[in-house]
């Protein structure tokens, strides 16, 4: 369906969510900003797709990326799209006999029908949680290195002093030791304190196997060989890396 074309009538959501965001819109369309040129929309799910359907009956898109995992919703609106005469009769099917029912019937058969297709709500959440971690000698609290930030005592978040990911970069820290670090301490459900020795010795073996090495002499000393042939020259090859020869 051309959603740009003149006479068409504008799109909207087949579902209302409470706390949904169809009573906002016209608050929202301030925010849009799309009156920079911009082509591309991109929504992590579409729920009831409120403000897609508002931009996409306002605004001329090249891409839209839905990134929605919920497979019952998208095949809904896939019904919708390829088979709305099937759905509309179904639909017609089940007023006919809810309609008819007491109150006590209805209930009982909006609850086996939910039962049968919602399948999601016979399975409960699970909810696991774990320690922080903490290295010694080094705060770790997102609030006391904000007030850091703010009260000027570092130059900001990649200061080489705070344990942050930026900063630990400027200090020279490469990302595969930040990476065996993580995985050789591992997850705990129990507070723990790790040395902080431990991460620079991560960091040691990573360099010693992909940092370069260079061989010079800074301050010569003038040698004279009395037992070596005048003109002759040799050339010595030492390997670059002990790990890694080549």
């Amino acid at each position: 369906m051309d959603l740009f074309s003149a006479g068409k009538t504008p799109v909207k959501p087949f579902l209302k969510w409470a706390g949904g965001k169809g009573q906002l819109i016209k608050e929202i369309e301030q925010y849009y900003p799309f009156n920079n040129g911009i082509t591309k929309y991109i929504e992590p799910f579409v729920g009831g797709g409120a403000v897609l359907f508002d931009i996409l009956n306002n605004y001329k898109l090249q891409e839209v990326i839905i990134s929605d995992i919920n497979a019952e919703l998208i095949n809904t609106y896939l019904v919708i799209r390829d088979n709305i005469d099937g759905l509309t009769r179904l639909l017609f099917k089940m007023q006919n006999e809810f309609l008819p029912m007491d109150i006590d019937s209805r209930k009982a058969y909006y609850m086996a029908k939910r039962k049968k297709f919602n399948i999601l709500k016979t399975t409960k959440p699970r909810q696991i949680e774990f320690a922080r971690l903490g290295i010694d000698h080094t705060v770790m609290s997102k609030r006391k290195l904000r007030r850091l930030v703010e009260e000027g005592r570092v130059s900001g978040w990649d200061d080489p002093r705070m344990p942050t990911l930026c900063g630990l970069r400027r200090r020279g820290y490469t990302p595969q030791s930040i990476r065996n670090f993580c995985e050789r301490i591992g997850v705990a459900k129990s507070a723990n304190v790790v040395e902080y020795g431990f991460l620079e010795h991560c960091l040691r073996e990573d360099l010693n196997e992909t940092a370069e090495r260079v061989m010079a002499v800074l301050h010569p000393v003038k040698l004279t060989i009395t037992n070596y042939p005048e003109g002759r020259t040799e050339t010595v090859t030492v390997e670059n890396n002990p790990i890694d020869p080549a």
